[in-house]
């Protein structure tokens, strides 16, 4: 068995789900670099690698901890539970989702996910009744470097391994290569920039074919906090007709918490694109600051109403689509 350092490279082992891992050319068509535009600011070092903090800091959840999502239909029928449970650290110990089945009356589990932590790593195996096992190795990026599946029976039947080089620059770009597979075929490229707070402006995935790039830009307000974020999909053969640009934006409340999102998006992957409306998600808080309830409506465009701008009643003019309450 190999041994991977940690240094700027995080290398790491994994097979993958039909259709996950790419086998391609190499690294002939990653002429994305020069596309870069030239960041505003320029920042030495790289407390942006992620390298410089645990798997702790990576991982541990914010006070107050979500004991359960309880998640409503259009017709306020309760169809989906979640259950946390935390270690001492507040990183996940668990994740259990259950589902109701509207016709029988019966719950059922569907899915459930143990975590486990070491210095360098951390471990998701989910598992799905009457299925097959998932086994994940995460980095200190939060990349998945080794996925492995498990029949009933503990047998390992697939695989997919993936490594990723991490260097940082003096223009605060940070460069990620994603190779898959035993002989580490090319999979993607990712290219970041990071603003003077280190939070990221730009982020740029080319994949094995030079014509399929992914293109996110993000704003952010005085107080670091997101105000807008753009994605642009250019994909040679999947349907580009059907692809548009995501833009989504938020929108916070006089305590600094997120209020609002507004996805203007009216095409793009998983939303049918006859559908002439755009998703608005909001965000109700209690007298602690904790978040209680999310709601996801359909709001029409024919509206036009105006980027980050409070949508009350009258502009929900298309059903709920769901709605979350959380419970501590």
């Amino acid at each position: 068995m190999k041994k991977y350092s940690i240094v700027l490279l995080a290398v790491a082992m994994s097979l993958t789900v039909a259709g996950i891992c790419r086998s391609g050319p190499g690294m002939s068509n990653m002429a994305l670099a020069d596309s870069v535009p030239e960041p505003a600011i320029s920042v030495s070092g790289n407390s942006t690698d992620g390298m410089t903090r645990s798997i702790t800091q990576l991982c541990a959840h914010k006070e107050p901890l979500v004991s359960r999502e309880l998640i409503f239909d259009e017709e306020g029928e309760l169809i989906e539970v979640n259950k946390y449970t935390y270690d001492e650290y507040n990183r996940y110990s668990s994740v259990k989702n259950y589902s109701h089945d509207t016709k029988t009356g019966m719950w059922d589990l569907r899915l459930w996910e143990n975590y486990s932590y070491d210095d360098y790593f951390y471990y998701v195996e989910t598992r799905r009744p009457g299925s097959d096992t998932k086994k994940s190795t995460f980095d200190l990026h939060g990349n998945a470097i080794l996925v492995q599946y498990f029949d009933n029976d503990g047998r390992c039947y697939d695989a997919c391994t993936h490594s990723y080089r991490y260097p940082v620059d003096e223009k605060y770009n940070q460069e990620e290569m994603c190779y898959d597979g035993e002989k580490y075929a090319f999979s993607h490229r990712t290219i970041k920039q990071f603003n003077e707070a280190g939070d990221v402006t730009c982020n740029i995935v080319q994949y094995e074919n030079a014509m399929d790039s992914e293109v996110s830009g993000y704003k952010y307000d005085d107080e670091g906090r997101m105000i807008y974020k753009g994605t642009r999909y250019e994909y040679e053969n999947l349907w580009a007709d059907d692809y548009a640009a995501v833009r989504i934006s938020y929108s916070y409340d006089e305590n600094g918490n997120l209020k609002m999102e507004h996805d203007r998006t009216t095409e793009h992957i998983g939303r049918d694109c006859e559908s002439n409306y755009e998703i608005v998600i909001t965000y109700d808080y209690d007298s602690e600051g904790r978040l209680i309830q999310k709601t996801s409506r359909a709001v029409s465009v024919e509206h036009n109403i105006p980027q980050n701008q409070y949508l009350t009643d009258k502009f929900f003019d298309k059903t709920t689509r769901y709605t979350v309450v959380y419970e501590y």
